[in-house]
């Protein structure tokens, strides 16, 4: 008869050996589950010199995962106070065009329900759910990781150079205080206070910027 190997229990074989070695293990209570996840945060530092932050990145040794240079048309759509984008991004370099959507402070997501085929048809498809072509741009851009937490470098033509630290959903509040603690670290090992983090995106940003231009624009004209 074969016999079976026993099986592992890791919680059992710990509270054994604690006993053996008279270790006093204390217990941690399990982590609440929240029945809607705590959304994406996304914090933007404004940068003086985008080569210089990334410089910084590599020096503290956080993993670089990409990059690279890019021409974009970017469509937003109105949630009611909060946008949805549709980027129509492509590399510079390959002239590959890829389409990104970026919605992650809504919690609907938008079915598209149509194929792409090009930028011009994709633009066209877009105003029939409610998006608008708000700006072009151009940018380099450096992403790396630091603990769960997504960064990106930019330096955009005509705009500036900015620093965006992505906290990801989840389900469990500590994980997204993990999160903070480890973005605002990094933040501070890069020269910036707390403070000065701006709570939301860098296109968010950029079109805040050009609303608020065209505005003042008007108010000029009418004068």
């Amino acid at each position: 008869m074969k016999l079976q190997p026993p099986s592992f229990d890791r919680e059992q074989v710990l509270l054994t050996l604690d006993k053996l070695l008279g270790v006093n293990r204390k217990s941690h209570a399990k982590e609440h589950k929240l029945k809607w996840k705590l959304p994406e945060q996304r914090l933007s530092f404004s940068l003086k010199d985008a080569e210089l932050t990334v410089a910084g990145l590599k020096k503290n040794s956080v993993r670089f995962v990409g990059g690279g240079e890019y021409s974009e048309i970017v469509h937003a759509k109105d949630m009611g106070g909060m946008f949805a984008y549709m980027l129509v991004r492509t590399d510079s370099k390959t002239e590959e065009e890829t389409i990104v959507a970026e919605t992650y402070m809504l919690q609907e997501e938008d079915k598209l329900g149509f194929d792409i085929t090009s930028a011009f048809k994709f633009a066209e498809d877009l105003e029939q759910i409610g998006y608008v072509k708000a700006f072009d741009r151009e940018y380099d851009v450096w992403r790396f990781l630091y603990f769960e937490v997504p960064v990106t470098v930019y330096a955009i033509r005509g705009f500036g150079d900015f620093l965006e630290l992505a906290l990801p959903a989840t389900n469990f509040p500590r994980q997204r205080e993990r999160a903070q603690k480890h973005a605002y670290e990094l933040a501070e090992k890069l020269g910036f206070k707390k403070e000065e983090a701006m709570g939301t995106d860098v296109v968010t940003l950029q079109l805040a910027a050009m609303m608020d231009a065209a505005q003042k624009g008007g108010q000029k004209q009418r004068r």
